[in-house]
């Protein structure tokens, strides 16, 4: 009777045994979903920082331009000899 109880709760041991392999697989599964899902993002939001960053040096660059334009008419509007100091 004895061997008989032990074979059974061997039994039962082993499914048991089983079913938190596979719950652990299902875990290890959903865990290299995430972390698939987080590359996907830190991906795309690298992208997005890099585009706004190129976009913000065209803007720069843009403004730089338009200033030294501005400094180049006022420049060239000025009479020969004026802001010299001569008399």
């Amino acid at each position: 009777m004895q061997i008989k109880a032990l074979t059974e709760e061997l039994r039962v041991a082993r499914l048991e045994r089983d079913g938190l392999g596979l719950q652990l697989e299902r875990s290890e599964a959903g865990r290299r979903a995430v972390e698939a899902d987080g590359r996907e993002r830190e991906e795309a939001l690298g992208a997005a920082v890099r585009a706004k960053g190129d976009e913000a040096a065209k803007a720069l660059t843009a403004l730089r331009y338009e200033k030294k334009e501005k400094v180049g008419a006022a420049g060239s509007g000025m009479r020969p000899g004026a802001g010299q100091g001569g008399a």
